[in-house]
């Protein structure tokens, strides 16, 4: 399921990139969409019997909310920084590799301060 998400997200770049950028219209209601596409399959994956039902709530439409959601997400952030592109491609970047780094942070101020 994690790879068939992976696999819609990146390569369904180039049809959003392109239906954003044909569709002006589009580019407001995208990310909100993927959001919404993104919770649902979520919840539907609660409600899933079999293993098919889990593919397709956590693998394909999970995958399609989240292909809306980043590569809007990073077309927007190209337009909106002019002068400090870079940094704001490295926080965006940095947000995808930092997850392993908050949990031990959290656990060790709880273990060291709270017991």
């Amino acid at each position: 399921m994690g790879t068939c998400a992976t696999g819609i997200l990146y390569l369904g770049g180039p049809l959003v990139y392109a239906a954003i950028h044909r569709f002006t219209a589009f580019q407001n209601y995208s990310w909100p969409l993927g959001i919404a596409i993104m919770s649902l399959s979520l919840v539907l994956a609660s409600f899933a019997t079999t293993v098919w039902h889990l593919i397709l709530a956590q693998g394909v439409m999970f995958g399609n909310g989240g292909c809306l959601l980043l590569h809007t997400s990073v077309y927007f952030l190209d337009g909106w920084f002019v002068k400090r592109k870079g940094l704001a491609f490295g926080v965006l970047c940095t947000g995808n590799g930092n997850k392993p780094i908050g949990p031990k942070q959290v656990l060790y101020l709880y273990v060291n301060i709270v017991i």
